[in-house]
């Protein structure tokens, strides 16, 4: 098959994988709506303030978002799980990069806007509750006077640099779940999931080990260090004693965009199973 890119057919290519995979992908998609709106927007109609509201919002972060999301990426290349599937698919009269970009393109419409959404969401219901708090807490006091600060600020958002973090995560997970949807041709979900853990968790701990023996003359009673992001110190002796240590901006401006490298070594990766299975 000739190699060289067509746009015209890599437009067909996408036409014809949406009416074969379209159905379940909205299905998916619409699904992971719902169930987004619902954990989101409770904090806009409930009247009085509730932490177990903003606890919500973390849970669709990570549910909906996180999960669903990786449920939806691995849908990328389900066409090639079964053999006889998998073969039909790979006998498609179009280029590699073709069959590589369109489901790529196809997950990137959804898991993207999906993100968007739940930072947009979050942004906005925090607000509106938050105003919503304060208009009542004026109505009932009647005094003005009273320093309203923390009525207007009773509900609180995720720190900029957490949302940073977690949304770069995002895009690696779902690039690694992607890498998985055509790897493994049965429970690819599952194998996926469970390698990605595997690997964070021994990450996690060589970081933590890093650290320890940086902070090895100052023995910190407690230690919170993820890869790529933030150290938390806890000292109890002699007395409670707790560090936040962040990354430089400049650290920053490196550690972030490998993040991205990462995900376009996955991308790469991926393409090159995919010509594996051609051969």
């Amino acid at each position: 098959m000739n190699q060289t890119f067509s746009f015209s057919r890599f437009l067909l290519l996408v036409k014809a994988e949406f009416a074969e995979k379209g159905r379940i992908q909205l299905l998916t998609a619409g699904l992971l709506l719902v169930f987004l709106l619902l954990l989101m927007l409770p904090i806009t109609i409930v009247k009085e303030y509730g932490g177990f509201l903003s606890g919500l919002h973390s849970l669709a972060l990570f549910m909906i978002v996180y999960f669903g999301g990786s449920l939806y990426t691995d849908l990328a290349f389900s066409q090639y799980g079964p053999r006889d599937k998998g073969m039909a698919a790979l006998m498609v009269p179009s280029s590699r990069l073709e069959k590589f970009l369109t489901p790529l393109v196809l997950n990137l419409i959804v898991i993207v806007p999906l993100m968007i959404l739940f930072l947009w969401l979050h942004n906005w219901t925090v607000d509106y509750a938050n105003a919503k708090l304060l208009e009542d807490w004026n109505t009932t006091k009647g005094n003005n006077r009273i320093p309203a600060t923390d009525i207007s600020e009773k509900y609180r958002k995720i720190p900029l640099s957490v949302i940073q973090f977690f949304t770069l995560f995002y895009v690696v997970i779902q690039g690694v779940v992607f890498l998985g949807s055509l790897y493994f041709t049965k429970s690819s979900f599952v194998k996926t999931v469970t390698a990605f853990i595997l690997i964070v968790l021994i990450l996690i701990m060589a970081n933590r080990g890093i650290v320890l023996f940086l902070l090895a003359d100052t023995s910190p009673s407690g230690l919170s260090a993820v890869p790529f992001f933030s150290w938390d110190v806890v000292y109890m002796i002699p007395r409670y004693k707790s560090f936040h240590v962040a990354y430089s901006d400049g650290t920053e401006n490196v550690v972030y965009p490998l993040l991205i490298v990462i995900v376009l070594i996955l991308w790469y990766i991926t393409y090159v199973r995919l010509k594996e299975k051609e051969i």
